[in-house]
């Protein structure tokens, strides 16, 4: 029987190496995983590499492309200059230039377009006003240029000039290009200043990439970032006429060479295997947090979505519905305005009809909320605008918010609609104000400067980043807490400037204010509101005419035919569309229909009439919004009148029908 001692012993030997086999399973596990993190680190850092240098040869590939197609298009752009020049066309100076500056202009990129006689000598030079000092030089005495011309008068085939100094003082390169076989034509000289030149090929990437074009190691252009961007140089081949370039990439960012393995093997072979498995866990973890964060955002933004298109859908809805009794409210103060009334009656009256007035600007809040406002671009005027604005925001805005008007003066009219330029020019001023919390000074500002009217709306506020800055305009973006925002205030102003033919911009700094600036194009057009004088219901409508007043809510149609009667017209009645039908007859000049109707709507009934009687005059009236309508405003050829409306409104609306679609005549249609 072993001794206790012994039995202790190797109880002890066989807990050693129990452990040791422990200990070098664990060594044996870190070291294969070691290598295998090592190998894939490796795999990858090549696999990065390529890709690396396949996007960044590629980017040089479409660039080298990009700027030969460039150079070529100016270069067959000539062409028509040769043809012309060969039938007798472009033989005199003016002509010549006249021709020259209009393709400069058109394609850009040029510095002069010349023509050379036979001598060397250029006779005619555009533009004429930034070429002047060339007219009579011999091109012979150009140290550096006179070898290439006379290799296109040898082979009678264009050549192209290594960089060099051009007459105008800036460097560049020059073409010579024979009009034809007969040296006496002479030889078109294009000559092109390269910073123009590639910097407005490559206008669009110039941030993004940096470029270095050479001609047999002669610089001819480098981008101002090239020297400084530490990344990747691909180099790809231009060729220009008869000399090739060389055209070097550097794309901002990126593109450079993966050289951090080291890294990744060091951490490996220092690291516990517990460490990289615990850094492999939370590292999964925290991409799964990511996705689950990205997941949910987009489903927040998916739902946000949905409800503003269910909200918007309900808001037109009821905006339609609201649109009739405000119809039938108009048309019956109309009628009351006409009646003997003592003063406490006809206050009452007066405070009825604003607020219908206000009731029918929330129709127009709520159509435009669900999209389907109805855009009515006409000329307004800016200043009108921004102190309708200002008045509006004194009553808003803080008190502790001083607004400044500052109007350039003189007339500055723009084409845009006016409730959608007003909206725009409010969401900017609360914009403001919520950037100034302890109050601050707001600024309203216009101006001309050429053909452009400026509106600048500044803050001395917070102020932004310049990566929020450069988000502003973004559809859902914002910084505010949730439900203070929806982030879609600064996108609609976008929506509106763009729609105007405008753009709108941003320069902010934190702790400095903002100042948002919008041009639109200036119109000569002069504004209604300040051309037209007020419209009557009554005018004389060139006799009794007979209308046909087609609408399916019996309160909107009483009140329609009242008016029309009161006006001098006979009026004919119909709840829809298929009644209309049943009711016509050629007497009639004129048709007032609602859009949408049971049975038959007003779209089929204008078809429908207009084939019997092709002169009819037309006013279609709706609450719903036009996309409703889908084309027929424009293809029927109608007069649109959006309710709710009053009786005034109606009776402009038949006279401009009726003004727009006379009566028929013997030698006109039947």
């Amino acid at each position: 029987m072993p001794a206790p001692d012994a039995e202790a012993e190797s109880a002890g030997t066989s807990d050693a190496r129990r452990r040791q086999r422990r200990w070098l399973l664990s060594i044996g596990i870190f070291v294969v995983a070691a290598a295998g993190m090592a190998t894939t680190s490796l795999e990858l850092e090549r696999a990065e590499r390529s890709h690396a240098r396949q996007h960044s040869q590629l980017t040089a590939d479409l660039s080298a492309g990009k700027l030969e197609d460039f150079v070529r298009d100016r270069m067959l752009a000539l062409e028509v200059m040769k043809w012309a020049i060969r039938e007798g066309k472009l033989r005199d100076k003016d002509t010549f230039e006249a021709k020259g500056t209009a393709i400069a202009a058109q394609f850009g990129g040029y510095r002069a377009i010349n023509w050379i006689d036979e001598a060397g000598v250029i006779r005619f030079a555009s533009p004429r006003e930034s070429n002047q000092m060339v007219l009579g030089r011999s091109v012979l005495k150009h140290p550096q240029a006179a070898g290439y011309f006379r290799a296109a008068t040898r082979d009678r085939q264009p050549h192209a000039t290594h960089p060099l100094t051009l007459f105008q003082g800036e460097q560049g390169f020059a073409s010579y290009i024979p009009v034809s076989t007969d040296p006496k034509l002479g030889y078109l000289n294009a000559v092109f200043d390269t910073k123009r030149l590639i910097e407005a090929c490559f206008a669009r990437s110039q941030n993004a990439t940096s470029y270095r074009v050479t001609d047999n190691e002669r610089l001819l252009y480098e981008s101002p970032m090239f020297a400084d961007r530490v990344s990747m140089t691909s180099t790809a081949t231009v060729r220009v006429l008869d000399r090739s370039w060389k055209l070097e990439v550097r794309a901002k960012g990126g593109g450079r060479e993966p050289s951090h393995w080291w890294v990744h093997v060091m951490s490996t072979l220092f690291a516990a295997g517990i460490a990289a498995a615990a850094h492999f866990a939370l590292w999964r973890a925290a991409e799964r947090e990511r996705e689950e964060r990205t997941r949910r955002h987009l489903a927040e933004r998916l739902q946000d979505t949905n409800k503003l298109e269910a909200v918007g859908q309900l808001a037109g809805g009821v905006a339609h519905d609201f649109n009739n009794l405000l119809t039938v409210v108009a048309s019956n103060i109309a009628l009351l305005h006409e009646a003997e009334l003592d003063e406490s009656a006809r206050t009452a009256i007066d405070e009825i009809e604003s607020a219908a007035s206000r009731g029918a600007e929330l129709t127009t809040q709520l159509l435009a909320y669900s999209r389907k406002q109805v855009v009515q671009p006409r000329p307004v005027d800016i200043d009108a605008a921004l102190t309708r604005a200002a008045g509006m925001l004194r009553r808003v805005l803080r008190e502790s918010i001083q607004i400044e008007l500052d109007l350039e003066r003189g007339r500055k009219s723009v084409i845009s609609d006016p409730g959608q330029l007003d909206r725009a020019l409010i969401n900017l001023a609360l914009n403001a104000g919520d950037a100034m919390p302890e109050g601050g000074l707001l600024t309203l500002k216009s101006y001309l400067r050429g053909s452009r009217i400026w509106i600048e709306v500044a803050d001395d506020g917070a102020g932004m980043s310049d990566e929020v800055a450069a988000r502003a305009f973004e559809p859902f973006f914002t910084t505010k807490p949730v439900g203070k925002g929806t982030g879609l205030g600064l996108s609609t102003v976008y929506g509106v400037v763009s729609q105007a033919g405008g753009e709108v911009s941003v320069d902010s700094r934190p702790g400095a204010g903002a100042t948002f600036r919008i041009w639109f194009p200036s119109t000569d057009e002069i504004p209604e509101e300040v051309k037209r004088p007020p419209s009557s219901s009554k005018f004389n409508a060139g006799g009794r005419r007979r209308v046909l007043l087609v609408e399916d809510d019996p309160g909107v149609r009483r009140g329609a035919a009242r008016a029309l009667r009161r006006a001098g017209y006979e009026v004919i009645e119909a709840p829809n569309g298929q009644a209309a039908l049943t009711v016509w007859n050629e007497d009639i000049d004129a048709l007032v229909t609602d859009a949408v109707m049971p049975e038959l709507g007003g779209k089929g009934l204008i078809e429908a009439l207009r084939k019997k009687k092709p002169s009819l005059a037309v006013v279609l009236m709706s609450g719903h919004a036009p996309d409703v309508l889908g084309d027929a405003l424009g293809r029927l050829d109608v007069i649109y009148l959006p309710k709710p409306y009053g009786p005034a409104e109606l009776i402009e609306a038949l006279k401009s029908a009726i003004l727009s679609h006379p009566p028929d005549d013997p030698s006109g249609s039947t």
